[in-house]
Parts: structure tokens; sequence; C-alpha cells
């Protein structure tokens, strides 16, 4: 979980040296102020800031240097920052990446490792301009009473209805979370209920749970619900490709899931999202479903791989691939999806080291993938299992596995 990946920094800081920065005319190697924070305030800073998600802060020297320790595996490994797909190139590059580039991970890891020099403050690059918001806000689902996450729970899951008040079918293009206390909202999930009978479902949820909203996990409790977003810090305002968006019933409520990290005092949060809404859009988009739902993993295994292929539905011909929003649960290590299009193996998304609490979608940087009516679709996981002692199923509870991805696609 989220507080396992912080205690690395804290554990490893504390194996640390405790040797002096050397700045004098001998020393050699990275300035902090000079080539590390640059690298930090473009990556890192937006979580690690007071107030920010993150339980420490990376801005100035004084801060960085207790931490110094942990920097090297966390960037090696890429633990920090967290951004799960590989941006490489070698499958793809997406649009706002949180991704250091190898050039960045060694100059990190040279400080670190090295004279750990401070620099010249005076060269302190400028903090990045807050994330850009929506041009416009068109309606607001708010959680209806703010929630304190259970302190006895690292980690506290929960499921809160609300009312976006859309009147007709629309499509949505864009939201912005607003967290009421961003130091504890981890990450988000919206979903749409799509029936009455779906709304009667999560309501009941609601009313047996004490406390604002209810319980949840994988799902919202109700099979007819739709994704319609997915949020983590570091993101500010999430737009859809130009031109395209996700249908949205009028008159149905929504179904914000909150992933709540308490690592300070309790906090009452009341988070809101604000949607972009639009009547029509050039390219009435979904998304498709990918999964491998026949999991069976038995217990003590550092690697189960477990894949599935379906053949791509012929109806709506050639397919605009956008992105996509690969989901697993804890003991989830890996994700990959290929398409096998015009006669090549074409990528779509590799997640070489899956993280449950960073959670959001993938859109690419410039033009969409093709796929076509009639090609194969593959999805591939690899679970560990060594910590379990039972076999694992497919479920939405904590004690259940996952193995699925989410296409975000258009007519082509």
């Amino acid at each position: 979980m989220l507080r396992r990946t912080f205690a690395l920094f804290f554990l490893l800081a504390a194996c640390g040296t405790d040797a002096e920065p050397d700045d004098s005319d001998d020393a050699t190697g990275p300035r902090f102020y000079e080539d590390v924070a640059p690298i930090l305030a473009k990556s890192c800073v937006s979580c690690h800031q007071e107030g920010g998600v993150a339980p420490f802060s990376l801005i100035t020297y004084e801060d960085a240097i207790g931490f110094a320790a942990a920097m090297p595996s966390a960037v090696r490994t890429r633990q920090m920052p967290p951004w799960g797909t590989d941006n490489s190139g070698a499958c793809n590059t997406y649009q706002d990446a949180r991704w250091l580039t190898d050039d960045e991970i060694a100059t990190i890891a040279a400080w670190a490792e090295g004279d750990r020099q401070k620099g010249d403050p005076a060269a302190a690059p400028r903090l990045p301009d807050p994330l850009p918001g929506l041009p416009r806000v068109d309606k607001t689902a708010a959680m209806p009473e703010p929630y304190t996450a259970d302190t006895r729970l690292g980690d506290d899951y929960r499921c809160f209805i609300v009312d976006p008040a859309i009147a007709q079918d629309a499509f949505l293009t864009g939201f912005e979370v607003r967290p009421g206390e961003p130091s504890v909202v981890h990450h988000m999930l919206l979903f749409q209920l799509q029936t009455a009978e779906a709304e009667a479902a999560a309501a009941q949820l609601d009313a047996q749970s004490p406390g604002p909203g209810y319980t949840c996990f994988g799902g919202v409790g109700s099979a007819a619900s739709s994704l319609v977003g997915v949020w983590a810090p570091g993101v500010r305002a999430s737009r859809y490709p130009e031109g395209t968006g996700l249908p949205v019933k009028g008159g149905r409520k929504m179904v914000v899931q909150i992933h709540y990290h308490n690592h300070g005092a309790p906090l009452a949060d009341k988070t809101a999202i604000d949607l972009m809404i639009e009547p029509t859009v050039a390219e009435p988009s979904f998304l498709y479903l990918l999964a491998a739902p026949n999991l069976y993993l038995p217990p003590g295994k550092p690697e189960i791989v477990t894949t599935n292929q379906y053949q791509l539905p012929g109806f709506l011909g050639q397919y605009n691939v956008w992105g996509v929003f690969p989901h697993m649960h804890t003991r989830g290590r890996s994700l990959r999806v290929e398409v096998d299009h015009a006669g090549q193996n074409q990528c779509i998304t590799d997640v070489p080291r899956w993280d449950f609490n960073w959670q959001q979608g993938y859109f690419y940087d410039g033009a969409p993938r093709i796929a076509g009516g009639g090609d194969t679709v593959r999805i591939t996981c690899t679970h560990n299992t060594t910590m379990e002692d039972q076999p694992i199923t497919w479920g939405e509870g904590t004690d259940d596995e996952m193995c699925l991805a989410f296409l975000y696609v258009s007519p082509y």
C-alpha cells in the first residue's frame, strides 16, 4: 500500500550515512539547486510539498537532504515519481507523464551517492505554476457531507453517492477533482450508475454503513455502473482527447470512490468533482473492456502469468484507440496490452511495475493508435502470491484480484 512506499524512503534514509555535504572547491558532481532541484520541481513537488499527499517536502535542500539515501533506489526502480506505464517510447509515450529520463535518474543518484553538494540557493528553480484547470465547469458532483477516514486503517476505500444534476443525456469531456483535504485524498474513481436499480443498490449499501458513504474497493457494488473518470495526485484537470467524450445518462447519479491514505491527524474531507459536459461530440467514445477473468492464483508463487485474447468486434470497422485505463489489485505486478493490426504487433500499453495506489488513465502523446474489427488483442498480467496461504480468484473485494484494462476508443 501507499504507506509502504513512503516507508521505503524513511527506512533507507535512516540507514544512510550522516556525512556532511561537501561544498568545497574540491567537491565534484551534481549540485542540489542547480541540477537536482529542477528535476524535482518538474516531476515531484506537486505531491512533495507542505499540504500535499506525500508526507514530506522535497522543495529545499534542507527538505531533501534527510531523504538523500532513499532517492537512488526509489528513482532507479521507478517507484518515484509514480507513473505506472512505460513512457520510454519502447511501447508508447503519454501526455503529462511523470517520467524521469535515464539522465535525470543518473543525476539524482549521483548527487545522493556523491558529495550531496548544496549549490547556490539563488539558483533554485521557480516552483511550477499550478496545474491548469478546466476551461469551464458545467456541473459539479460533490460529496453531500464531510467524511473523516477511519484512522484504524492505513488505507481507507470509501464510496459516496453524488448527484451531478445532469438533466439530459450528454458527453463527459473533462473533469477536475478538488480534494477537500489533499493530504489524505490519494486517488479517485468516478462511476455513473446506469439504472434505477443500480441507484437503489448503492443507496442500500450507503444506508447499511455507518457514517457518510460505504466501504468499497474494486468497484461500487453494482454491475450496472460505468467508469467515467480516474484521478491521482499530480493531475489537476483531466480532459479527454479533443472531439471525444464519454456518454453520461441524464437524471442518473454517480458514485465517487476515494482512496484515503492516513499518515497524520484525522481530517474531514469533502471532495468535489467539477465536470465539463457537451451535448454532442464529433467522436462519441466508449471504454472497451479487456479482461482475463478466469483468474486462479495459487498461493506462494512469486510470478503467475495470466493472459487472454479477443477478436475486436467488426461492427464499428476501425477504431481510434486514444488511451488506456489498466487495473489490478494489490498482488498485481505487471500488465501489458497489445493488438495484432495490419500484420503487425502493436503495443497498446506496458505497465512493468503495477502499483494499486497510483491508478489513472493514460492518453497517448500524439495521434491515436488504430485497431480494426477482427484484430486480435491480448492482455497479459503477472501476479505475486508469496504472502498468501489460500488461492486467489477474480472479484471486487480486497481478498480478490483482477486483470483488466479499459481502452478509450472511438470509431475511426
